[in-house]
């Protein structure tokens, strides 16, 4: 017997059949003959034949599929109704698998008449079909924009929220999501209060679902926050939050949840702790969580909540990560342990970031409060502190953060340190060059800026490593290391210990690498920050200027490269030329050169014209500049010479009664050095 064919027997006779059912379900025909026709129609259909399901697609009458869909015809048996529903959305669904039928109007036309049928009275086979189909509209641009009509969202949510089957509620949370993962994520917006407070009362699986959806829209950079006006959904996703993490959690839903506080801090900052909207007496705050009231924490144990899981999860992850080299040299006993590695390396590469994100938010609001707290003749308007106080923030409370985030930055140092010294024993860039070493330097830069005091002992050995990791220019991330270790350079060297070890370990020579090199391009913080560590050993340690004169010299050659603040950053400026004249000062420079005598006359003119600076830290630059130019004045002749061009304004200043009796002191000495000058020329 012929087997191919019988099979193109079977064949010619199945489309033979389905051609007389596709007769039968034209328009002209009853009713009575197109159901029998869609009777028969599912069990010849095969949505892998794509010939005949082509054939099916262009006969079959649409208009009469969606009046099955709405029950429009005679019979009222609600059992009769639903399979009659059920025959359309099969044979719906069948056209699914074809990116050209779904993307056709026909299909789009049918979007409103299932819309229809979602709600929680409807038969559940029919809306689990219905359901089953518009998460594969998701999957395809045209029919996802006609589901994320508004009153289509809608419809979706009232189900979600209204419906008692754990299924149906799952999967109408699945075509949500998906649509909070596209560019039409704003069109949930609208109904975001009423979800964040079933995602408050509702005590099932449902709840890790909701939050996967608003890890899903908050971290979606398509969403449009300035949309989402009413604080009300987040008031109500953070008590979501807090009830989920009053409990043990897995680690998929404990990663979630972190993701969330980061995505909301990003977007609302300390505001998403402690709305303004949030006005009630927490003594009496009891959630109704399925079939129990919960008494919810407080704003201020939240936040301290979020802080220790940050840390407690950072400290975890830092002892287990392992580099990709790590991984290569290591042994395993099957594939399954390996693929294992190879996963948890892979959440510890993406939750490792977010925790940073959350400490590095923590640090901040730290440093705001203590810079404000001891500010005692200052208006207190700086938002975050008048939070913070207004929720019984106090010292006691700031010590006790400070002692926790201790321990981590402890975690940090030794890991940076050990990777450091790995890169230095095996000259592998890698070991120093990736995010993860490098996001935690940046943490850890944040925090030593402030709190050096607490790491005496620890100090010593992390400088040497920030050092090493300044002068990389990282491939792994968009990153700078400069940028954010400087202010650290800048409090050490502000110590002699310190400092001496910052010298000794090349620092000086890779500050100068920044500051001669074209091709990185360095903010004007990072600039000053450098200017400062500079200056700091320059006061501390004047004798090592003298002994390495070409070195430092360097610095003048630098100068009209930021000669420029001097119209836009007085501070910056300030700085600057309180470096290069001590620099002239201390290498005995005879200011022949033009950079030199750039320098003279633009220190003249900053004397001269910056009299009148209020600003504390500049008028002490200011006065710095004045001691070191008339000091200069006294001793070099070139230096005499440029002051004789400007005799006129600097005789002016002697009328200045707001001259302090040292910088009238610094006036008299200068004025002293132009009549020599005038003198020897006659």
């Amino acid at each position: 017997m012929d087997l191919s064919n019988s099979k193109n027997i079977n064949y010619e006779n199945k489309k033979e059949q389905i051609n007389k059912c596709m007769l039968l379900l034209q328009r002209d025909t009853k009713d009575e003959e197109k159901f029998v026709a869609l009777l028969i129609l599912p069990k010849l259909l095969d949505p892998n034949d794509e010939e005949l399901m082509t054939i099916v697609f262009k006969k079959i009458d649409f208009v009469f599929l969606q009046r099955l869909l709405i029950s429009e015809y005679p019979d009222n048996d609600f059992d009769s109704k639903s399979l009659y529903k059920m025959i359309s959305l099969n044979i719906i669904s069948s056209f699914c698998y074809y990116p050209e039928f779904i993307n056709d109007k026909k299909i789009i036309k049918t979007i409103p008449y299932m819309i229809t049928l979602i709600n929680e009275k409807e038969d559940e086979e029919v809306l689990n079909e219905v359901l089953e189909i518009f998460i594969f509209f998701t999957q395809n641009e045209k029919t996802l924009k006609e589901i994320c009509d508004f009153k289509n969202i809608e419809i979706i949510n009232q189900l979600i929220i209204n419906s008692n089957k754990d299924e149906i509620i799952k999967k109408g949370i699945k075509i949500l999501t998906f649509i909070c993962q596209s560019n039409y994520c704003n069109s949930v917006i609208s109904i975001l209060n009423e979800l964040s407070r079933y995602f408050v009362i509702i005590n099932s699986e449902v709840k890790f679902k909701i939050l996967e959806l608003f890890v899903i829209l908050f971290t979606n950079s398509n969403l449009i926050d300035k949309k989402l006006e009413d604080n009300s959904c987040f008031i109500n996703i953070k008590k979501g939050l807090k009830i989920l993490l009053a409990n043990k959690l897995g680690i998929i839903e404990n990663d979630n949840c972190m993701i969330l506080i980061s995505s909301l801090i990003r977007m609302k900052g300390i505001e998403f702790f402690f709305s303004k909207e949030e006005n009630y007496d927490y003594t009496e705050d009891y959630i109704e969580n399925g079939d129990k009231k919960i008494k919810l924490m407080e704003n201020i144990q939240f936040l301290t909540l979020v802080m220790h899981l940050a840390c407690t999860e950072t400290r975890v992850l830092l002892d287990d990560y392992k580099d990709e080299d790590d991984i290569k040299k290591m042994e395993f006993k099957n594939e399954k342990e390996k693929s294992k590695m190879k996963n948890d390396q892979k959440r510890i590469q993406e939750i490792l970031p977010i925790c940073f994100e959350i400490i590095e938010f923590m640090i901040k609001i730290l440093v705001q409060y203590s810079e404000y707290d001891i500010k005692e003749n200052t208006t207190k308007n700086d938002i975050v502190y008048n939070i913070l106080k207004k929720n019984n923030i106090n010292s006691k409370w700031i010590l006790s953060f400070r002692e926790a985030m201790s321990e981590t930055m402890l975690a940090l140092i030794e890991f940076i340190t050990e990777k450091v010294e790995m890169y230095k024993e095996l000259q592998e860039i890698e070991k120093i060059d990736n995010m993860i070493v490098l996001l935690s330097t940046r943490i850890l830069s944040s925090w030593l800026s402030e709190n050096i005091e607490m790491y005496e002992k620890e100090i010593k050995y992390i400088i040497p490593a920030l050092i090493e990791i300044v002068k990389i220019r990282p491939k792994s991330i968009d990153f700078i290391p400069i940028n954010n270790i400087s202010l650290v350079f800048s409090e050490i060297t502000s110590n002699e210990d310190y400092q001496e070890i910052f010298v000794n370990k090349g620092g000086i020579k890779t500050l100068f690498m920044f500051l001669e090199d074209n091709f990185i391009i360095l903010n004007e913080n990072t600039v000053l920050n450098i200017l400062i560590t500079l200056i700091n050993i320059v006061m501390l340690k004047p004798d090592s200027i003298k002994t390495n004169k070409m070195q430092w010299k360097k610095i003048i050659n630098c100068y009209h490269k930021y000669s420029y603040t001097k119209e836009s950053n007085i501070t910056f400026y300030s700085y600057l030329i309180v470096i290069e004249l001590s620099i002239i000062r201390l290498i005995d420079s005879e200011c022949t050169n033009e950079d030199e005598k750039m320098i003279i006359e633009d220190s003249i003119d900053f004397i001269i014209n910056s009299k009148n600076i209020t600003d504390d830290t500049t008028r002490s630059l200011w006065n710095l500049s004045f001691s070191i130019l008339s000091e200069l004045s006294k001793v070099n002749i070139n230096v005499g010479n440029l002051l004789l061009l400007n005799t006129a304004k600097l005789v002016a200043l002697t009328k200045d009664p707001s001259f302090s009796d040292m910088e009238k002191q610094y006036l008299n000495i200068i004025l002293n050095s132009i009549r020599k000058v005038s003198k020897s020329l006659n």
